[in-house]
């Protein structure tokens, strides 16, 4: 009997170290995995527990899903890593192995779900902490400089994206803040604006949801040329749109020909495409605020402002002063106009005005 009890512990031992569970030997990955995603969409955005199930439904399932647990190992989990390649759509280039970032997010949801067993006792260990990834490749950020963003706001002109990159490029919004925009929160005449939404992409449709983190809920001001441009689109929207304006069901700043929201991948895509049409540098939606950053910093504004007004946490020390947080966002609205403290943005701004013509534009993107 003390052998038989020494060989069971032994076979326990050898399970726990496998990764497995102790009382259930034919429970296969896909079942805490079916757990876990049941779990999640009660506590997660309906984008993200989305992107879980295209991933296990893509790379997870197919390689391991139908191993057991017990007999479930890091190779098994590096094999499925190193053989995961790119299946999106919207990708030219198809078929391609999972670069290290893609890798590492793969890993890090196989690893959730194996704790997600721990925490409901099905799993004795996380055999993804086991694994390794390679290393991400350095890059470098996009840098803009003034002519950079001249280049932008000069070759945007006249066409469907010129507000929406004058906007970008004056707020440092991302691309989903854009596409959420109302005009209920848009104050054309102090210039004050505040970001309460996001759109975001759910099965090929644009819905509203969350902001990306508690920083992006905030209040901020419009620089002087920014809105400028967007009292024009508004009366050209009105009259693009007629009565159907008036009741149409977002009254958003950035619309489709029908007005509704605007899907921000295919946002991206159209403005990828002008970017390849005009000669541009190639750069990313997103990427203008860079520009946005590059600008404001010229002007003198302070570090913390442009962190704050980016929707970044804080970059060291917490606000002292409210009337003095207050001033520098003050300033920043009026850096289009202040020639002794930004001549370069002045000269940027002055340019752009006679540019910025959105009527130009019968048809949104």
């Amino acid at each position: 009997m003390q052998r038989t009890a020494k060989g069971k512990l032994a076979e326990l031992a050898h399970t726990a170290r496998r990764g497995g569970v102790a009382h259930d030997d034919a429970l296969t990955f896909a079942q805490p995995a079916e757990r876990f995603i049941a779990a999640k969409t009660i506590s997660r955005e309906a984008t993200t527990v989305h992107l879980y199930c295209r991933t296990l439904r893509c790379h997870v399932l197919p390689a391991i899903g139908a191993i057991k647990v017990r007999k479930l190992t890091a190779n098994s989990i590096t094999k499925m890593l190193g053989e995961a390649v790119d299946r999106s759509p919207r990708k030219k280039t198809r078929r391609q192995k999972l670069g290290p970032n893609s890798q590492r997010s793969l890993r890090t949801l196989v690893s959730s779900i194996l704790e997600f067993g721990i925490k409901t006792d099905v799993v004795v260990r996380n055999v993804a902490k086991m694994t390794e990834v390679p290393a991400s490749a350095h890059k470098e950020h996009v840098r803009f400089s003034v002519a950079n963003v001249e280049a932008f706001i000069g070759a945007s002109a006249g066409t469907p994206l010129g507000v929406i990159v004058v906007t970008a490029i004056g707020t440092g919004l991302r691309r989903g803040d854009l596409c959420g925009l109302r005009w209920t929160d848009v104050n054309l005449e102090t210039g004050v604006y505040t970001l309460q939404r996001s759109a975001k992409n759910l099965n090929g449709k644009a819905i509203v949801g969350k902001l990306k983190t508690a920083q992006s809920r905030r209040t901020d001001h419009l620089p002087t040329f920014v809105l400028t441009a967007l009292r024009e689109h508004r009366i050209e929207q009105m009259e693009r749109h007629g009565a159907r304006h008036r009741t149409a069901r977002w009254r958003l700043v950035f619309d489709d020909p029908m007005g509704e929201m605007l899907d921000p991948n295919e946002l991206s895509g159209a403005f990828g495409a002008f970017v390849r049409a005009k000669g541009l540098r190639h750069v990313r939606l997103h990427d203008l605020r860079h520009a946005y950053a590059t600008l404001a910093f010229a002007a003198n504004v302070l570090l913390k402002t442009i962190s704050e007004s980016l929707g970044h946490s804080s970059i060291g020390t917490r606000r002292t002063s409210t009337s003095a947080w207050a001033t520098q966002r003050r300033r920043k609205s009026r850096m289009s106009s202040t020639a002794s403290s930004a001549p370069r943005w002045r000269k940027v701004c002055a340019r752009a005005r006679p540019m910025i013509n959105p009527s130009a534009a019968r048809s949104s993107v």
